[in-house]
């Protein structure tokens, strides 16, 4: 009798704290939450997170890794700096606010702006600033931050009106400028200290943020387009011009010493824009690319951006045909026709052609500017096109170019592949290191070895760039380095690579 009662009492507590638990319906998917954008500084002495629910407002997490964590409603989008001291991040609208001016389908740009705050370690409280559109901290640096507003007005002068006087000769207006950009401004997380500018057009930390470039772009009298590059010094607080003329620039970028800044500059007055690259030393301006080093009618690719090896020795950049003016149109759009052919011997599909129109019309191809040798090697052309900056990172000798022209019709209905090559940086010498590769390849940083996974053997392979030997690495691992659980209809797809060491 006892061990029944006993029996009853255990399953009467069971089914009670069953029947206790929230019943799961299609009203408790937005209380779920994730972890999304987190990150820890290269110091490992700062974690950021974000905690999101599927709908609704999430919130900026910042932990010193251990028992310390600051929540931030509606915090997003966090960076934070080398040391781990300071976090810049945006801080969203309200998610019922945009919700409810969603539904009474209020434009984009009449939408509230967010806003962005500054979180340093040794303050007690937020720095906030309103309608911010971007913010950048430095890669290296510590403390800079550069936050870039979206408000049109925040540094507009309002002039003093003057007392009527008729006997007054009325002086002419002056010459109406138009400045490009936002107003944007330079803080110091730690001293406070500021440098606010009306309005750039573009802007670039050098590596550890003890310089800022950037581009003030304006017209005047709706003709004439002037521009100005500058150096802010964020150790003296002195600024710097290092380039005016009539043009447009863009572009920014500095090498790893922080001695050169790099940046394009057109002076064509027409719609359709030249550009050409200048490099800026120890006061010294020059133009490092000459004309007879490229190709007959081609110049400096725009659409990509250039920038330094490590060590600062080469530039790499992209070329590409000039640009031309179209000629004038004449014809009413409703008087034209358009055609488009395919030929049985294109590669792409004629949908393929037409959706990569602009990214084939924009196309650059990777050369190397070798600095102190002062020669010009040109890497990629049309049937070898450079496989991307994230493979040239190195000072090495070698870089890696990829085509998928062989395989161009056999992707229509297979898989991607590509041959990849190595190529000579001082040379262009172009020699195959792996041959129809179906999944992403990593290249080392000193351009020494190259690795790619080979569904073949399901392993992955190292090819060194010198002696360009070939052999498995994990063949006789007995674990699987490919996703064998992936059940869609296809060969599984590589775990991927982790990184490179040092040694």
């Amino acid at each position: 009798m006892l061990k029944t009662t006993f029996l009853f009492f255990l399953i009467s507590i069971t089914l009670g704290s069953f029947c206790q638990k929230k019943l799961i319906d299609h009203t408790t998917y937005d209380e779920w939450q994730e972890i999304k954008n987190e990150q820890i500084s290269d110091s490992g002495t700062r974690i950021v997170f974000e905690v999101r629910p599927l709908a609704g407002d999430g919130t900026l997490c910042v932990s010193d890794g251990s028992s310390s964590i600051s929540l931030i409603d509606r915090g997003k989008a966090a960076q934070v700096t080398a040391d781990g001291n300071t976090v810049a991040f945006k801080i969203g609208q309200p998610h019922d606010t945009i919700r409810q001016l969603q539904i009474k389908k209020v434009k984009k740009n009449k939408m509230p702006k967010d806003s962005a705050g500054i979180w340093h370690r040794d303050s007690d409280t937020l720095m906030l600033f309103n309608k911010v559109k971007k913010v950048t901290v430095s890669e290296k640096g510590a403390d800079w931050v550069i936050m870039e507003f979206d408000d049109k007005d925040r540094s507009k002068i309002v002039p003093k009106k003057k007392k009527k006087c008729f006997l007054r000769k009325k002086k002419p207006a002056p010459p109406k400028k138009e400045e490009k950009g936002n107003p944007t401004l330079f803080i110091n997380a730690s001293t406070g200290k500021r440098h606010e500018l009306e309005k750039t057009s573009e802007y670039v930390f050098s590596r550890n943020a003890e310089k800022i470039a950037y581009v003030r772009n304006y017209t005047v009298s709706d003709s004439l387009d002037t521009t100005s590059v500058y150096i802010y010094h964020t150790k003296n607080g002195e600024t710097e011009r290092v380039f005016h003329r009539a043009g447009i620039s863009k572009n920014l970028f500095f090498d790893d010493q922080e001695t050169t800044l790099g940046f394009m500059s057109s002076a064509d007055t027409g719609d359709v824009k030249n550009y050409r690259l200048y490099l800026h030393s120890d006061e010294e301006l020059i133009q490092p690319i000459k004309r007879d080093w490229l190709p007959e009618g081609w110049g400096v690719n725009d659409h990509h951006d250039a920038y330094f090896s490590p060590n600062g020795e080469r530039i790499l950049l992209f070329i590409s045909a000039l640009k031309e003016e179209e000629p004038e149109d004449t014809v009413p759009e409703d008087e034209k026709a358009v055609l488009d052919v395919w030929n049985y011997k294109d590669g792409r599909l004629q949908p393929q052609q037409l959706r990569y129109q602009k990214r084939d019309r924009n196309m650059g191809y990777m050369a190397v500017w070798n600095r102190s040798a002062n020669t010009f090697v040109q890497v990629g052309s049309a049937d070898l096109g450079f496989i991307g900056n994230h493979t040239m990172k190195g000072d090495g000798r070698y870089c890696v170019g990829a085509t998928q022209r062989p395989y161009e019709k056999l992707m229509s209905w297979d898989s991607w592949y590509y041959d990849y090559y190595r190529i000579d940086t001082e040379t262009g010498k172009r020699v195959m290191l792996a041959e129809k590769v179906q999944y992403r390849v990593s290249f080392s940083p000193d351009g020494q070895w190259f690795v790619y996974f080979s569904q073949k053997d399901t392993s992955w392979h190292s090819v060194n760039c010198e002696t360009l030997e070939d052999k498995s690495i994990t063949k006789e691992i007995s674990a699987r380095f490919d996703d064998e659980d992936d059940d869609h209809p296809m060969l599984p797809d590589p775990y991927g690579v982790a990184g490179w060491t040092k040694t």
